[in-house]
């Protein structure tokens, strides 16, 4: 029987097996870096828990066809993009209805390809660009080790300063900037064996505060 506290990979194993339970731990590790994702992207506090809940509705749905021969965060995290990628085109399309084409006009707006993506004012060519890149940093994210995970949480989307996560963390900022450190190294090593995107996304040297 598989333990709640085993790893992402054997947890799918057994929901893939049926023991659809084991989701919700799934759902717990990474619930909040996909929210933060969408939060990041653009989408309002609500739609991105919404987006959060369409991923895991598709790892279910297509459970059968995981395979333990990548890791299951990088698996995951293609669901993220291409819900991203279908909320964008929701949201474009929908701008477009709503705008119409002239006062008056009963004619529907024109169609929208499915592939139309930012919010109007964004660079189209770049929005579908920067979702993949974005979805990469937080899929390499999931797979660091919970204490490395924190820091860098906490250093790059909670905002803290080395002095906060030496309070953080209840030891010197010293300490506390090894500790980040260390785990940037990790984190930038996880990013360059995933098609050298960390220079990319410009996850560089910003452990220093």
């Amino acid at each position: 029987m598989t333990r709640p506290d085993a790893g992402d990979d054997e947890l799918m194993a057994a929901v893939r097996e049926g023991t659809v339970g084991l989701l919700g731990v799934l759902f717990e590790r990474h619930a909040p870096l996909l929210h933060a994702f969408f939060r990041r992207r653009g989408f309002p506090r609500g739609a991105a828990e919404d987006l959060v809940q369409d991923v895991f509705l598709r790892v279910l749905r297509y459970r059968a066809s995981w395979r333990a021969d990548g890791p299951f965060a990088a698996w995951l995290w293609r669901f993220a993009v291409n819900v991203g990628h279908d909320a964008q085109a929701r949201r474009r399309n929908e701008g477009r209805r709503t705008s119409g084409v002239g006062a008056g006009s009963d004619r529907a707006a024109p169609p929208v390809e499915a592939t139309t993506s930012p919010d109007p004012g964004d660079d189209p060519a770049r929005a579908p660009i920067e979702l993949e890149e974005s979805a990469v940093l937080h899929a390499a994210l999931a797979r660091l080790r919970p204490e490395e995970r924190s820091v860098v949480e906490l250093r790059f989307f909670g905002g803290c300063d080395a002095a906060d996560l030496a309070r953080r963390f209840d030891c010197t900022v010293g300490a506390a900037r090894v500790r980040l450190h260390r785990a940037m190294v990790r984190l930038r090593s996880l990013l360059t064996a995933r098609e050298g995107m960390a220079g990319a996304i410009g996850v560089r040297h910003h452990e220093e505060s």
